[in-house]
């Protein structure tokens, strides 16, 4: 940090340590102070406290004695002095009274502002108007509003000629005030940047860097004024709304803390800086309220950047404790080669996992995928297994790490592969290689996501499976007239409709599970009707009764389904099917159903 960069912009970890007040000591008599600076300012500048006089008169208990019929003048005296003695103990003792009274009832008086609170003059009411309309335009995320807002405090402020002595001697003492922060002097710091404030209150970088210091010494009455003549001068200096937003959140304004961090990364030049900075500020800070506001505000802004439709799983890596790489652009393309909407999936058939050691992250191309048909990859982690060969066509990504693209056994499963240390990290996400690798170029910018700051975040719950669709609601040809007590069928056994419809047909799906829908569709895909429909069950499907015909299935609970070619079948012959769904595999397709 030196005197000509633009104060802690990027590099102000806004690690605070509040000094607690002095209690009161009492005194025998109460003293006026006045605030003055001190020739080696403490962390606040303290004032003797006030205190009233804690001393309580003695009351003797002197019995008078009765006078006798020898000593009339002396009894006459002795009645004198009692009666004198007497007035001037119950005139004491009233008045301690009085005092013990008030130290009772007294309600303890803030401490008075520093000398650098009192030094700073406070911005205007139209000046806090418009901080307050910026901080507002923040939370709506309205770019123009937060551009306008800006412009017009900068507009306020006066803009003199500074005296080329006078600044050269300001930036002279800002250079030993940050040379004293480096040393871990922040109170000598205080005293310099202050002292430069004086001398040219209208440099942003050293009011910012006074604000800084102060905060940090436990002054943040003075450091929120400080921050405030910063932004006065400069709305957009990204420092000084970290600083505020911390100013913000020791006095529980969380919306304006929140507002003012993001304010801080919509003006910063170096957001990857400002977030390294802040997460440090997070590690160190030992101020809950604090550190609440910037863990919130970190999260908060890894949400934004990431890929949008990762932000729902973020939640989900919060005890990760390997280094999470997500992207933050995601072009995925289908198997046609035309782009396609990516979701971040999390259910029976494709749920996420997040261990200590290792994290994976389904990518469909529907939001309630639950078949390989609409299965777009994965992006995932985990520690290297001896194992793993990862051979395959090498690439350079950003920051000159190597990685891999990996051939896949089926078509267009190609993916791409590398490592950072023992951590394997896979990015599965399309059916072109090159959609990998810009999505990992992209998270390798932004770099390693810090998993203890996401615990903040919701978690994408286990979406519930869809309820199974009841056979009766499909069009099936009526059964026959009913025989004398007949054999109950099985669910999915249809009976013929003719006595010639004598064919059967049974399909194992070996990679679909249970419960799977499935549709016997008479005809062609784009022209068909609905035969019969059965559930899987231990992945075996049996249709009977089938008349000779075309027919082709659909599979899969969702709109999206998985299609199988059209088969001309015979009367009276039994068919079987093996099907093993596997991305981009063979010679099954995917299509809504309202297209068959």
């Amino acid at each position: 940090m030196s005197s000509d960069k633009k104060g802690f912009s990027g590099l102000d970890d806004l690690v605070s340590d509040i000094s607690g007040a002095l209690s009161p000591q009492p005194s025998k008599q109460p003293v006026k102070t006045e605030p003055a600076p001190r020739s080696e300012p403490t962390p606040e500048p303290r004032p003797v406290p006030h205190a009233s006089s804690s001393a309580t008169a003695q009351q003797s208990s002197v019995q008078p004695t009765l006078p006798n019929s020898s000593g009339g003048g002396t009894w006459v005296i002795g009645i004198v002095v009692v009666v004198v003695f007497l007035v001037i103990v119950f005139a004491s003792g009233g008045r301690n009274d009085s005092g013990s009274s008030q130290r009772q009832y007294a309600v303890p008086s803030a401490p008075p502002p520093s000398v650098y609170a009192i030094g700073i003059p406070d911005i205007s009411s139209e000046q806090d108007r418009l901080i307050n309309a910026l901080l507002q335009a923040s939370q709506s995320g309205d770019a123009t509003a937060i551009e306008n807002a800006a412009s017009a405090i900068e507009a306020l402020s006066s803009k003199p000629t500074i005296d080329k002595a006078v600044y050269k001697d300001s930036r002279a003492k800002n250079k030993t005030a940050l040379q004293y922060h480096k040393e871990g002097h922040d109170d000598l710091a205080a005293k310099e940047f202050f002292a430069a404030y004086k001398l040219n209150p209208y440099d942003p970088e050293i009011a910012d860097n006074l604000g800084y210091v102060l905060f940090n010494v436990g002054d943040s009455v003075a450091a929120k004024k400080a921050y405030l003549a910063a932004l006065m001068r400069s709305a957009r200096r990204a420092s000084a709304w970290g600083g505020l937003a911390k100013v913000f959140a020791l006095n529980s304004a969380s919306d304006k803390a929140s507002n003012a961090f993001a304010l801080a990364f919509q003006f910063s030049k170096a957001p990857k800086t400002l977030r390294q900075t802040l997460l440090t500020s997070y590690r160190e800070e030992k101020i809950p309220a604090v550190k609440s506001a910037v863990g919130a505000a970190l999260a908060a802004n890894y949400s934004s950047v990431v890929a949008q439709f990762l932000k729902p799983a973020l939640g989900n890596l919060a005890n990760v404790e390997i280094p999470v790489f997500l992207p933050t652009t995601f072009a995925p393309l289908g198997y046609e080669g035309n782009p396609i909407v990516a979701y971040a999936l999390n259910n029976g058939t494709f749920g996420i996992q997040a261990t200590a050691d290792s994290y994976h992250i389904p990518v469909g191309s529907e939001p309630d995928c639950v078949s390989m048909a609409c299965g777009a990859g994965a992006i995932s982690a985990r520690k290297a297994l001896q194992t793993d060969a990862d051979d395959g066509e090498p690439v350079e990504l950003q920051g000159g790490i190597k990685g891999v693209i990996v051939k896949g056994v089926y078509r267009d499963t190609d993916h791409l592969v590398f490592r950072i240390g023992d951590i394997r990290y896979s990015f599965n996400v399309g059916s072109a290689p090159a959609a990998d690798i810009e999505a990992a170029n992209s998270a390798l910018k932004l770099g390693a996501i810090p998993t203890d700051i996401l615990g903040v975040l919701p978690k994408m719950a286990m979406a519930a499976p869809p309820p199974p669709e009841p056979v009766a609601q499909f069009p099936v040809a009526p059964p026959p007239a009913p025989a004398p007590a007949p054999l109950p069928a099985p669910a999915n056994v249809r009976p013929p409709a003719n006595p010639y419809c004598t064919s059967t047909y049974d399909i194992s799906l070996e990679t679909f599970g249970e419960g799977v829908l499935v549709e016997l569709r008479r005809g062609y895909p784009g022209s068909s009707t609905i035969v019969d429909v059965a559930q899987s069950s231990g992945g075996n499907v049996h249709f009977t009764g089938l008349c000779a015909g075309s027919y082709f299935l659909a599979i899969g609970n969702s709109e999206s389904v998985s299609v199988t070619p059209a088969r001309n079948f015979e009367n009276d012959v039994a068919y079987r099917s093996s099907i093993q769904m596997q991305r981009g595999a063979g010679n099954v397709s995917s299509k809504r159903r309202n297209e068959l």
